[in-house]
C-alpha cells in the first residue's frame, strides 16, 4: 500500500513524533537498534518567514 503523500510530495526522507521524555524515547529506540541520535535543545532562531514573508521572531 502506498502512503498518500508519496504520490503527492514523494517518498518520505524524514518523519517526526511528538513524545512527553524525549530523551527516554531517544534511549528506548537505541535500544531497538534505531539511530544515532543527535538533539539540540535551544535552535537560536535569528529569521522566520510565513509564506514566504518576513515574519517576527517570538
Amino acid at each position: 500500500m502506498e502512503l498518500l503523500v508519496s504520490r503527492i510530495f514523494g517518498k518520505p526522507a524524514q518523519l517526526g513524533y511528538v513524545v512527553r521524555d524525549i530523551r527516554v524515547e531517544m534511549r528506548r529506540w537505541l535500544e531497538q537498534g534505531i539511530g544515532p541520535w543527535f538533539y539540540v535543545h535551544d535552535v537560536p532562531t535569528d529569521y522566520f518567514t510565513h509564506r514566504g514573508a518576513p515574519s517576527a521572531v517570538k
